[in-house]
């Protein structure tokens, strides 16, 4: 499969819009306002797809070296509505377990747990803004009940560049 075009839209209000600009690309600015959420965000965006069965969505300040080709065929062949790519976190902190309030069942630290975390990197079927209602978050609500009908999938990765800029090491499925 080879991407062929690359539409880009994005969501800033109007005044950082004249910061950022790409030539070539088809690019699209979709003002928001101030105090959209991700879901609402991604429903504004909806009239910009016309024409396209998938897209990729993304809202991570982090990069990562992740096959893209792979994981949108993969999605494809999942028949899910949703799919996010699922992360190690990289923070350095330790995790409590604690029994009854009282009680420390373990500590160890947060990479040795089994707590991953939504990498912000999306690919949807068009049919995922059927699930997205006014005022809805997208990881809360909609896919809380995609969810419960098995229609969000994940890619876990490690090695996701963090929103600092350091390299934690390369992208490889979990």
């Amino acid at each position: 499969m080879l991407i062929e075009q690359l539409r880009f839209i994005q969501w800033w209000e109007r005044s950082k819009v004249a910061e950022h600009g790409y030539s070539g690309l088809e690019n699209y600015v979709v003002d928001t306002g101030l105090h959209s959420n991700i879901g609402q965000r991604l429903k504004a965006a909806e009239e910009y797809l016309e024409g396209e069965e998938t897209f990729l969505a993304n809202y991570s300040d982090g990069l990562t070296d992740l096959p893209l080709h792979d994981y949108i065929d993969s999605f494809r062949k999942s028949k899910k509505i949703a799919c996010f790519l699922a992360v190690k976190p990289t923070s350095s902190f330790h995790v409590v377990e604690i029994d009854n309030g009282k009680f420390v069942r373990s500590i160890r630290h947060l990479s040795d747990s089994s707590i991953w975390m939504n990498g912000g990197f999306f690919v949807f079927r068009k049919e995922i803004f059927r699930h997205i209602r006014p005022g809805e978050e997208l990881v809360n609500e909609p896919f809380q009940r995609l969810i419960e009908k098995k229609g969000v999938d994940i890619q876990q990765v490690r090695g996701l560049l963090d929103m600092h800029g350091y390299i934690q090491g390369q992208a490889t499925p979990g």
